[in-house]
């Protein structure tokens, strides 16, 4: 009986490490979801749009997620919101839109910008170092942006 306890116990540990191994490889995307949500803003799983590369491997899919920052009810007629609204309407969209590519893996984010790129010497040295990028996240790629506070939301920081 104590040797049954003992080997079940044994599997068990091991089934729990290998979960635990399992569940590292996974998304970065919902803690980069939850940070954008904590700092006020809204991600829209209908907006989701999903993808494919070919290369030479096979298919690599992926799906672009749009982050937009809440919009606050205007104070009424006469707000300045209202007066220089459409001035600078596109510049404050820049600010509060946020676009992030989700790969099914770090391997494949590489892959897929390698095959996008690899005709191109500019980005070589890019994609060589591609995990250290500001704008990569695990399995996530975020497009550059103007928006002051995207990096550090994407990054963690």
């Amino acid at each position: 009986m104590k040797n049954t306890v003992k080997v079940l116990s044994i599997v068990l540990v091991l089934v729990m490490a290998v979960g635990m191994l399992v569940s590292c490889a996974a998304s970065t995307f919902p803690a980069i979801k939850s940070r954008f949500e904590n700092a006020g803003y809204t991600v829209d799983a209908e907006e989701a749009t999903t993808g494919e590369i070919e290369t030479e491997e096979g298919v690599i899919t992926y799906t672009i997620h749009t982050i937009t920052l809440k919009q606050e009810e205007s104070e009424g007629e006469g707000s300045i919101g209202d007066i220089i609204g459409g001035f600078i309407d596109s510049g404050v969209s820049a600010l509060q839109t946020v676009i992030v590519w989700e790969f099914g893996s770090d391997e494949e984010l590489t892959k897929a910008i390698a095959e996008e790129y690899q005709d191109n010497e500019d980005f070589q040295d890019v994609i060589a170092d591609l995990q250290n990028s500001d704008y990569v996240n695990g399995n996530c790629f975020m497009v550059p942006n103007i928006n002051p506070d995207a990096i550090d939301l994407f990054k963690g920081n």
